[in-house]
């Protein structure tokens, strides 16, 4: 194009890379046409490079964003960073990208739209240590907080863990595991607690170990039936789950050792007749010791005087290793009935109506356990006529009118009245003085008159008298 009649003409022209080669002529108006000129031109055409690393490395130099002269022949050498190794070099003007070398010195042609790419390979293991437990440390939980490290030369992907060779679990952390946390679920006894990391290329961690020593305990219940001491008496101490204990029984004395009965919550269970129990330590287990009364209860009779009268009290002592429960006594043969007591029959007495003659009391004593003793035996001796407790009231006229001769027998209490003919009146009794009752009416005479009361044999004191008008 001109503005001036083409004596200054301009043109654009669109340039490669390198070399061009422009050609001009001109042509008058009448078809004339001039030399044509020619002159060649060098394009130095650049673009930004993009340079990218895959991996942990560096190039040098780095072009990456660096506007490099088209066509021109440019290198960069690629070094892995540390605990990676390098492995190739790929690009292209577009996707996907191609190997160009597995040298680690890139030599290439720059172009529009070239990217490069320097790739690295992470080869180094991550590290990872069990901070807590400490080796054959010793709990006495079920459940511990284990706690860890990890660190990779490029970065940890996550920490796995085990406990007891269970399936491998994920940590977890909140800093990326520079510091990790798990729960462990412990049994009792040693525990084995293991751990590796895996980091973002897939390498593994050796794994570490570390064992853990959990002494889960839990209170025995332990009982006594009886009477008896044991050794060592673990009631209600607190004994590690799954260890393996002894306990030995010793009745006391009077007691014999029945058996030992293991069990859970009381319920059930087996039982040994062996002193020394073995038994593995487990929760709710309870254990139960049983010693026999085996020592009879001792009574005694207090003898008493020699009876006068038909009524009387005996009085005793018992006594035993645990504790007497009832004295029963039996006369002449009767059913056997308790005897009484204040003091758990540490002191006891029975009240007898004695027989003229021999009367024969037995005694005998029975504990908590129902171990009866030895009868104990006791003979009293009471004369005819000393088998009531008799007292003459009085007489109307103690001259004329007595009674006399008074004896008792086994129908009865039989006495005689001295009177006179000229007498008539009643014989009168009472058990207490106050209230009289007539046995009979009597018709005075010089001879002697008998009488009979048959109700005195079941009285244990009578009084009577002769009354006349």
């Amino acid at each position: 194009m001109t503005t001036n009649n083409w004596s200054n003409w301009t043109a654009f022209v669109g340039l490669i890379a390198g070399t061009n080669v422009i050609q001009a002529y001109a042509v008058d108006t009448i078809g004339n046409i001039s030399a044509t000129n020619s002159v060649n031109i060098i394009a130095v055409l650049s673009t930004a490079l993009t340079v990218n690393t895959n991996g942990s490395g560096t190039v040098s130099p780095n072009y990456n964003g660096v506007p490099l002269q088209i066509l021109a022949t440019y290198s960069m050498t690629a070094t892995a960073g540390a605990g990676c190794l390098f492995t190739n070099w790929t690009g292209r003007i577009s996707s996907p990208l191609a190997v160009l070398t597995n040298g680690p010195t890139l030599q290439f042609v720059m172009q529009s739209n070239l990217v490069l790419q320097a790739n690295f390979l992470d080869i180094q293991k991550p590290t990872n240590s069990i901070i807590s437990p400490t080796p054959r440390q010793l709990w006495s939980n079920n459940v511990f907080t284990v706690t860890g490290k990890a660190s990779d030369n490029v970065a940890v992907a996550t920490v796995f863990y085990s406990v007891n060779n269970a399936a491998w679990t994920n940590a977890t952390t909140a800093n990326n595991w520079s510091n990790w946390t798990a729960t462990a679920n412990l049994i009792s006894g040693t525990n084995n607690i293991q751990a590796y990391a895996v980091d973002t290329s897939g390498n593994v961690s050796a794994t570490n170990s570390v064992k853990i020593i959990a002494i889960l305990g839990t209170p025995l219940q332990v009982r006594i039936a009886g009477k008896g001491t044991l050794s060592p008496n673990y009631s209600n101490a607190v004994l590690q789950i799954g260890n393996i204990y002894k306990m030995t029984a010793k009745a006391a004395k009077g007691f014999a050792f029945r058996n030992w009965t293991v069990s859970t919550n009381w319920i059930g269970g087996t039982i040994t007749n062996n002193a020394t129990v073995q038994f593995t330590m487990a929760s709710n287990l309870t254990l139960q010791a049983t010693f026999a009364d085996v020592t009879a209860p001792v009574v005694k009779i207090i003898k008493p005087a020699k009876p006068t009268v038909s009524n009387i009290t005996v009085n005793g002592t018992a006594s035993d290793n645990v504790q007497v429960t009832n004295v029963l006594y039996s006369l002449n043969g009767s059913s056997w009935t308790s005897a009484a007591s204040g003091n758990q029959f540490v002191n006891w007495s029975v009240g007898l109506n004695l027989v003229p003659g021999a009367n024969n009391l037995s005694v005998y004593a029975v504990d908590s356990t129902g171990n009866v003793s030895k009868t104990a035996k006791l003979s009293l001796q009471l004369n005819a006529s000393q088998a009531a407790v008799v007292k003459i009231a009085g007489t109307v006229n103690a001259n004329t009118l007595a009674i006399t001769d008074w004896a008792y027998a086994t129908n009865g209490f039989n006495f005689t009245l001295q009177g006179s003919s000229s007498q008539n009146g009643r014989i009168q009794v009472s058990t207490n003085l106050n209230n009289w009752e007539t046995l009979t009416n009597f018709t005075g005479t010089n001879a002697p008159l008998n009488f009979r009361d048959p109700a005195a044999t079941n009285a244990s004191q009578r009084f009577y008298r002769a009354v006349s008008p």
